[in-house]
């Protein structure tokens, strides 16, 4: 294991939830475009936030920046819910 895991506070989370919710509509709306009829812009959002609840888990400090580490996991969580609901 490369490090642990620092626990952060509950308002430690809140903050960092405000400071990249704009992160997580902006990726969203990018994505959108591409969006099939049955799912949403605010699917997307709702699954970029999981993403960032998921990043701030596995987070360690001093390997990467939070940001960095916190974008690619939101992007890959809506990503990943896109496959998921195209068949073809």
């Amino acid at each position: 294991m490369y490090g642990y895991n620092i626990k952060m506070s509950s308002q430690d989370k809140e903050n960092i939830i405000k400071e990249f919710l704009p992160v997580v509509r902006y990726t969203a709306y990018r994505l959108s475009w591409r969006l099939p009829p049955q799912i949403s812009v605010d699917d997307l959002i709702s699954v970029g936030l999981n993403g960032l609840f998921y990043a701030m888990e596995r987070f360690e400090q001093g390997r990467v920046k939070l940001k960095t580490y916190a974008q690619y996991r939101i992007k890959g969580a809506m990503l990943d819910e896109l496959r998921a609901v195209e068949w073809i």
